[in-house]
C-alpha cells in the first residue's frame, strides 16, 4: 500500500494547483475601455445596460437587473415583491448561506425544509408540509447546477399563492425540461462571483418577466431613488459598476465553452470514480447539469473520517472542499439566533426555537455529514484532473483498507 503524504508519504502533486477564473486579453481590454471612458460607476454607463439585455437575452426573459452580488439579487427580489415582518419564506438548508440571510435582511423567517436525496434541492413534498398562513414565498436553489424540480414547487406555490424565487447562483446554463435555469419561478437570481460558470468579478442579477418587479428592482439597487434626490422609498447601494459589466459582456460569451469543459471534467471524475463507494452525483431525469461542483458522498462507514480524508486529500497536493459541512440551521447564527437584535424576525413568529434543532431536515444532516466535493472549473488542465483523481482514489482506498 502506497504510503500517504500526510503521515510521510511522497505527494502525488508537488506544484499546486491554481483555480482561478480564466481571464483573457479581451476581458482586460474590455474593462481597461471603461477606466479610460470616465463612466467607472453610473448607472447610465452603456456596459450596465448592454449586460443586463446580453443576459436577458441569453435567458429569454424580458427584464434582467444587475446588481454587485448575488446576495443582492436575493435581497432586492424579496423586497421587491413584499417579504417583511412576520412572513416566512422557504428555504433549503443545503446552499450558501446567503440564500437564508436575505430573508433575514428583509426581517422575515427562514423556513427550512428538506431536500431531495438524488438531486439535493428542495423537497417539494416537505415544502408543503412547511406552509404555514405566513408563508409568503419559497427559494428554490438549483444546487451545484442541479435545477430544482420546479413543476413540483411551482404547483404547491400556485395552491397556496405563494411566490417562487429561483436562486440559479451555480445555474448558469443549466436545464430543466429543456428551459434555462434562471426562466422557471416569479423571479430569479444569478451570482457572478469569482468562482461560478462565468464571473464579473464580483456581481449578480435578477431576472424576470414582470414589469412591476422590474421597476421595484431598479428603485431598490439605488436607494429608491427614481430620478435624482427624489426618493420613493427605502433601497440600497447595490448597483454593478461599469467595469463589472464589461468583464462580465465579455464572459458570457465564452460562458457555453466553460461550461462545456466543467462537463467533461465531471464527466472524467464520473468514469474515474465509480468503481469506489462513493454515491455519485446523478441527474434526475429532468434536468441537463451543468456541474458548478462536484459532490459526491462518503460511505457510511467512513462518516467520522470525512474531515481526515479532506486533509489527506489536500495534502496530497490537489484541492478538495466541503459543500456543504452542515445543515444552516445547525449554525450558530441560527442556533443564537443573531440578526437585527432580538426582536424580528424572531419575535413575529409564532414558531419557537425547535423550528432550527437537530433533526429537522434529516436527509440534509445525512448529506451534509458524508459530502466531499471536487472542483470542476475550466481553468482545470487534463493533467490536474488526472492528478486530483489520483489523490482521491489513493486516499480513499487507503482508508478503506483501514477501516
Amino acid at each position: 500500500m502506497e504510503e500517504l503524504a500526510i503521515n510521510g508519504g511522497n505527494k502525488v502533486r508537488e506544484r499546486p494547483i491554481e483555480i482561478n477564473p480564466i481571464i483573457s486579453s479581451e476581458e482586460i481590454e474590455e474593462v481597461v475601455k471603461v477606466l479610460k471612458s470616465g463612466q467607472i460607476t453610473q448607472l447610465s454607463s452603456p456596459e450596465i445596460r448592454e449586460f443586463e439585455e446580453a443576459f436577458a437575452s441569453y435567458l429569454g426573459v424580458n427584464y434582467c437587473i444587475a446588481v454587485n452580488s448575488g446576495t443582492a439579487a436575493l435581497h432586492i427580489a424579496l423586497a421587491a415583491v413584499g417579504v417583511g415582518p412576520g412572513d416566512e419564506v422557504i428555504v433549503p438548508p443545503f446552499t450558501f448561506v446567503a440564500t437564508a440571510t436575505a430573508v433575514l435582511h428583509q426581517n422575515a423567517l427562514p423556513i427550512f425544509a428538506d431536500i431531495d436525496p438524488l438531486s439535493y434541492c428542495l423537497d417539494p413534498k416537505d415544502v408543503k408540509r412547511k406552509i404555514t398562513t405566513r408563508t409568503k414565498a419559497i427559494i428554490a436553489v438549483d444546487i451545484f447546477g442541479h435545477p430544482a424540480n420546479m413543476d413540483e414547487i411551482k404547483r404547491v406555490a400556485k395552491k397556496n399563492n405563494l411566490i417562487v424565487i429561483e436562486d440559479a447562483a451555480q445555474a448558469h446554463g443549466s436545464k430543466y425540461k429543456g428551459k434555462l435555469c434562471g426562466t422557471l419561478g416569479d423571479i430569479a437570481c444569478f451570482s457572478f462571483q469569482e468562482s461560478k460558470n462565468m464571473t464579473s468579478g464580483e456581481g449578480g442579477m435578477v431576472a424576470t418577466n414582470n414589469p412591476e418587479v422590474e421597476r421595484e428592482c431598479r428603485l431598490l439597487r439605488h436607494h429608491g431613488e427614481p430620478a435624482w434626490y427624489v426618493y420613493e422609498r427605502l433601497g440600497w447601494n447595490y448597483r454593478m459598476t461599469a467595469m463589472e459589466a464589461a468583464l462580465g459582456i465579455v464572459q458570457l460569451r465564452k460562458l457555453d465553452k466553460f461550461n462545456a469543459l466543467r462537463v467533461r471534467i465531471a464527466r472524467t471524475y464520473s468514469q474515474e470514480l465509480k468503481d469506489l463507494p462513493f454515491i455519485l452525483p446523478k441527474a434526475a431525469p429532468y434536468a441537463e447539469v451543468i456541474p458548478h461542483v462536484y459532490t459526491m458522498l462518503i460511505p457510511k462507514e467512513l462518516v467520522s473520517l470525512r474531515d481526515k480524508i479532506k486533509e489527506a486529500i489536500e495534502t496530497e497536493g490537489v484541492p478538495v472542499g466541503i459543500c456543504y459541512p452542515q445543515a444552516l440551521y445547525l449554525t450558530p447564527l441560527f442556533q443564537n439566533r443573531t440578526a437585527y437584535g432580538k426582536n424580528c424576525p424572531w419575535s413575529c413568529s409564532k414558531l419557537g426555537k425547535e423550528n432550527y434543532r437537530r433533526g429537522l431536515c434529516p436527509v440534509c444532516e445525512d448529506v451534509a455529514s458524508r459530502a466531499l466535493t471536487l472542483f470542476t472549473h475550466p481553468s482545470l488542465r487534463s493533467e490536474e484532473v488526472e492528478d486530483i483523481v489520483k489523490a482521491v482514489r489513493k486516499v480513499v482506498k487507503t482508508y478503506l483498507e483501514r477501516n
